[in-house]
């Protein structure tokens, strides 16, 4: 056997070994806050919103039975509220904090805002008739869009009710997290009160980038369904 022929024999075990553990391993994958080209490369191909990464499209039927198609809106600014209305941080925000007549002043200026729920079916908050009769006790201009399967809301790892995403004009997700620092109108610690979603998105209409694109989120958690066992 020449020198070739005895280096082929003796590295063949270990180049399949090597193969099998790689192949055996699962992907990790970072859905949100990095900008490391690896997890952001991973991310997009399995189509997770990433912040600093154009988000994946998605479409959703509102209350009142249209569809909504996120890649409609390119060229817009687009802020996502996830919504629960049985959700005690979401009531206060709509009857006396932010979302009271905040999204109405953005809309104005030509800002799209949406409202997603992710509550499964047989949820708190999930029914078609809460939803309704919070649109109009609450007097709400704008899309209210249901993903009872969760996938819209995995897809962004929404986390708590409300949570907000903010979506630059070229599609870009440029900031995640709370509303403002005062849940139920307090602020923890004392202080003056911030509205996050407004700082982020007065960088981004004055097209500079957004100095703080990740706020720690508060609220309910989303009332996901329940995985398919072996999903």
């Amino acid at each position: 056997m020449n020198l070739f022929r005895f280096q082929q024999a003796a590295l063949g075990p270990a180049l399949v070994v090597l193969l099998t553990l790689s192949a055996c391993q699962e992907p990790h994958v970072t859905r949100r806050g990095s900008l490391e080209i690896s997890q952001a490369r991973e991310a997009a191909a399995l189509s997770f919103a990433t912040l600093g990464q154009p988000v994946p499209d998605f479409e959703l039927e509102s209350i009142d039975g249209s569809r909504v198609r996120l890649s409609d809106y390119l060229g817009r600014v687009v802020i996502i509220e996830w919504f629960n209305p049985a959700c005690p941080f979401t009531t206060h925000a709509h009857e006396f904090g932010l979302l009271k007549g905040y999204p109405d002043s953005v809309i104005e200026q030509g800002v799209v805002w949406l409202a997603i729920n992710s509550a499964a079916k047989g949820k708190m908050g999930g029914s078609l008739e809460q939803n309704l009769a919070a649109r109009d006790a609450w007097s709400l201009n704008y899309p209210v869009l249901l993903d009872p399967s969760g996938e819209v809301g995995r897809r962004f790892d929404a986390t708590t009710t409300p949570e907000v995403f903010l979506i630059d004009p070229a599609g870009v997700l440029v900031y995640v997290g709370a509303l403002d620092n005062m849940p139920f109108g307090k602020v923890r610690g004392g202080g003056e009160g911030q509205n996050y979603v407004d700082e982020a998105l007065q960088n981004v209409l004055a097209d500079q980038a957004v100095r703080s694109p990740q706020r720690q989120p508060y609220g309910s958690r989303v009332k996901y369904a329940q995985p398919t066992l072996g999903n």
